[in-house]
Formats: structure tokens, C-alpha cells, sequence
């Protein structure tokens, strides 16, 4: 799952009596003396190459339920079921279920649901959807009336954040329609990624040598 985020970076100003600085702080001191300028641009062409060397050591890190870090590991749930013959009004199926792995956050980006089959007319209720995690409906996503997306294009919606060895669950509730073998389908995509990304309120992780 990859290793925490390192965050061990220091800068050292020069050490007393450094002469190049004693040099530069001449020169601030007395800017028409011989070299001055010479020895201030050398300084800033110094500060330059120190900033850019730290540049490429270092990526800073988003929100990493924004934009998915660098250890973070992408994941496609895909399932479909069934309205059997027979089953009676009020039956929950379950689409999709996946478990949010150990030592991983996550957070889900595409969500797709499709019901195929007669008798359905979105926004209706008569099937209503649910994103669950650990067996309890998801606030705002206790009662999708409608598809969010197919799960042969899902459509990308706001981060939906996911925890630690959550069980998620995508759900229809068959409130009216008689069941006779009508499809159902659902697709939920995003990334998982270590928990020290949210144990820290800034990061700064080394960059991979090339």
C-alpha cells in the first residue's frame, strides 16, 4: 500500500563565517565597491539553483480525496443481479459490495446504477437505490430515485469519502414494480489511499529518482 508520507525536509542558511557570505553582506553594505555586483548575482543565481533542487525533491500533496496521491490505488466495482420471478414488493438486492482495505481511506468519484427492465419511470419511487456503508444507508444516498449514471458510463459526481474496512454495499429497494427477472446494475470507481494522508494536516513527499 506503500510506505507514509515523508515529511524531513530542512534548509540550512550558511554557517557563520562563511566567506561567500561575508562577501555578499559586503557588498549589500557597499554596493559601488569592486565585484559588488558580481558577487550579489552570484548570490541570487546561488538562491535560484537551491530552490530549484528543492523543487525537484519535493511534491506537495491535495486534498487526497481531490486528486489521488501518488500511492493511491485506483478501484472499479462492477456487479448486476436480478428482480427473480416471484420475489415479493419490498425486497432490498444487493448490486455491488466491496470492503474498503486495511490501512487505506478512499473515496468513491463514479457512481452508476441502471435498472433494466418494463413498468420503471425514474423519480417515480417505485425502486428507490442506496449507497450503504456498513449496513446503514449513506447520508444523501439513502434515496436515489434515479440512475447517477450506467455502469457502462458512470457518470463522475461529488467525492463520496469511504473509511478503514467499511463494507460498501450499492442496494434497490423494489417498493411497486412486480419482479420477472428485470436486470439491475451498478459501478462504483475511485481510489484507496494510505491513512497517513489523513492523519496529517500538510504533506510533502519525496520525489522518486529518475
Amino acid at each position: 500500500m506503500g510506505l507514509p508520507p515523508s515529511n524531513d525536509h530542512t534548509f540550512e542558511l550558511p554557517a557563520m563565517g562563511d566567506p561567500f557570505a561575508k562577501d555578499v553582506l559586503a557588498a549589500i553594505e557597499n554596493p559601488s565597491a569592486p565585484d559588488a555586483n558580481t558577487l550579489i548575482l552570484e548570490a541570487l543565481m546561488a538562491i535560484n539553483d537551491a530552490l530549484a533542487r528543492m523543487a525537484d525533491q519535493t511534491k506537495v500533496v491535495t486534498s487526497p480525496w481531490i486528486e489521488m496521491p501518488p500511492d493511491g490505488i485506483p478501484f472499479d466495482e462492477l456487479g448486476w443481479t436480478s428482480l427473480a420471478a416471484g420475489d415479493p414488493l419490498g425486497k432490498t438486492y444487493t448490486v455491488l459490495q466491496f470492503q474498503v482495505p486495511q490501512g487505506n481511506n478512499g473515496v468513491i468519484i463514479w457512481k452508476g446504477n441502471e435498472y433494466l427492465g418494463p413498468e420503471f419511470v425514474e423519480g417515480t419511487g417505485d425502486v428507490v437505490w442506496q449507497i450503504w456503508a456498513d449496513g446503514q444507508p449513506i447520508t444523501n444516498y439513502q434515496k436515489i430515485l434515479g440512475s447517477l449514471g450506467s455502469p457502462s458510463s458512470p457518470s463522475q459526481t461529488a467525492p463520496l469519502r469511504i473509511y478503514e474496512s467499511q463494507t460498501i454495499t450499492l442496494v434497490l429497494i423494489n417498493v411497486a414494480i412486480a419482479a420477472a427477472g428485470q436486470g439491475l446494475g451498478g459501478r462504483l470507481a475511485g481510489w484507496y489511499y494510505p491513512i497517513a494522508y489523513d492523519e496529517k494536516k500538510a504533506i510533502v513527499e519525496e520525489a522518486e529518482d529518475e
